[in-house]
Parts: structure tokens; sequence; C-alpha cells
């Protein structure tokens, strides 16, 4: 929960700069996000403890940042991603993108220590797939910046695409991280968000109807062609080995216990 409730913290005040130079707020609503954004940290440090109280004054504020994100830049109005990207300029995409995701896997990781707060991964054999994951929804979440830019949503808004792209990735990072304790449900949540990112980046940029990866690096740079080639196959490769691995762990025992050693997972 710190590993993402400081970088959310972070990113808040950061955020509120940005809107503080455009003047969208006044100074007294700066100094409630401050406060809040103090109060969020001695949460974390309460809840790192163990305390129950803490995590739950933690989830409170995720949830109330996130809602004021979701409202604010990922819904149709003056303050939407579609308006101020194009005048903020890309860090603003990238900020707005990783403090929604921040917020989004800080709640999830709050309502999971409200019930077990000094509770510990069973099982570290997943460690490489909450690896993977991890930098596949980073590299996802880029390639969602640049779709803002480009307007690379398909038939979704952009507003509406950017909403799927941070529930996308917060969905892979959480499912990977459930790995570690109840393992064939995390393996679904992984296998489910991993589809809804390789398909849609193959049917957009690999079929002969999309905008290719030649197209992308032609509007946006080489860099964010590898990006998105990159959040496609890390996907892929999540989505078959969670596939493979949800097959085997429900396999019979004795089925199971002919099988090859390194496939007795």
């Amino acid at each position: 929960m710190v590993v993402l409730g400081v970088p959310a913290v972070v990113l808040t005040l950061i955020h509120l700069t940005s809107e503080l130079h455009r003047q969208e707020h006044t100074l007294l609503f700066a100094a409630v996000v401050v406060v809040g954004s103090l109060a969020f940290l001695a949460g974390l440090a309460f809840a790192y403890r163990g305390s129950t109280l803490g995590a739950v004054a933690v989830g409170v504020l995720a949830f109330g940042e996130l809602a004021l994100q979701l409202s604010s830049h990922f819904a149709a109005g003056p303050l939407a991603l579609s308006g101020l990207a194009p005048t903020e300029g890309i860090w603003f995409s990238v900020v707005v993108f990783f403090l929604a995701a921040t917020c989004l896997l800080t709640l999830a990781v709050a309502v999971v220590a409200t019930t077990n707060a000094c509770g510990r991964a069973q099982r570290t054999g997943s460690l490489p797939l909450v690896g993977v994951s991890v930098l596949g929804a980073l590299l996802l979440l880029l390639h969602a910046v640049d779709d803002v830019g480009r307007s690379g949503f398909g038939g979704l808004s952009v507003e509406d695409g950017a909403f799927v792209a941070v529930a996308t990735a917060a969905a892979w990072v959480l499912g990977a991280l459930w790995t570690g304790g109840a393992l064939r449900r995390g393996l679904m949540v992984v296998a489910v968000a991993t589809l809804n990112v390789w398909w849609p980046i193959y049917a957009l940029h690999l079929s002969p109807s999309g905008v290719s990866l030649a197209r992308i690096q032609q509007k946006s740079g080489l860099v964010f062609a590898l990006i998105a080639a990159g959040a496609g196959a890390l996907a892929l490769c999540a989505f078959v080995v969670a596939i493979v691995w949800l097959a085997l762990v429900s396999l019979p025992d004795r089925a199971r216990a002919a099988l090859p050693p390194i496939l007795r997972i």
C-alpha cells in the first residue's frame, strides 16, 4: 500500500500545481488538498503498522481523489482530457493517467487491508508474473497517453478510452498480486485484463484496417511505437501464462502428480 500510496500523493500535489497555474481552484481548495495529502501519508504510516483504521482512512481518501479525477478529466466537460491535453502537453496526460491508476490500486489494496492489514503473500512463485504485469501496465498507460494525443481509442471517446485503459491496467496488476493468496481467481483476472490489452492492440495496430505501428512512429515517434508493441507483447505473454497456469492448477491431484516436476506448480 505504501508503494502505491506515496506516488499517489506526489502525483496529487504535482497535479494540484498545474491546476493552480490554470486557476481552476482557489487557495482554500489547495489547502484542503495539502491537508488531505498529509492525512493520507499519516494513514499509510498507521496502516503499515497494522492499523485497520489507517487502512480505512487511506481507502476513503484514495476514493475521494479518484472520484475527483474521474469526474473532472474522464468525463465530458470543460476539464476533459480531450480538451486539456492538446494545450497542456503530454506530461499533463501522464500525471492524470498515473494518478488515477495509483489511486484505484491504493483503494483496492486498502479494502483488502481492512480485513488483513498485516497479511503476507503465501505464494512467491508468482513474483515473475507480478513483475511482468507491473511493467506491462506501465507500458499500457503510456500507450494510452499517446492515444489521447492521436484520438486513437477506436470507436471510444478519449475520456471513455482513457478510463478503460486505467481500469484495465489496475485490474492487470491487482490480478497478479492476487495470485499470491488466491491463485485461481488472480489468474482469471489477469487473463481477462490482458485479453483486453493484446486483442485491441492487435485489432487497432496490427490488422490491415488499423493504425499501424509504422504510422504511430510517424506521428508520435519510435519510442511510442515500441511502447505499443511492448504493451501488446507483455499482455499476450501474461495471458498465455495465466491460461496455461490456470489449466495446470485445475487438474486433479493425480494428474498433476504425473506431470514433470517443472510443471507441478
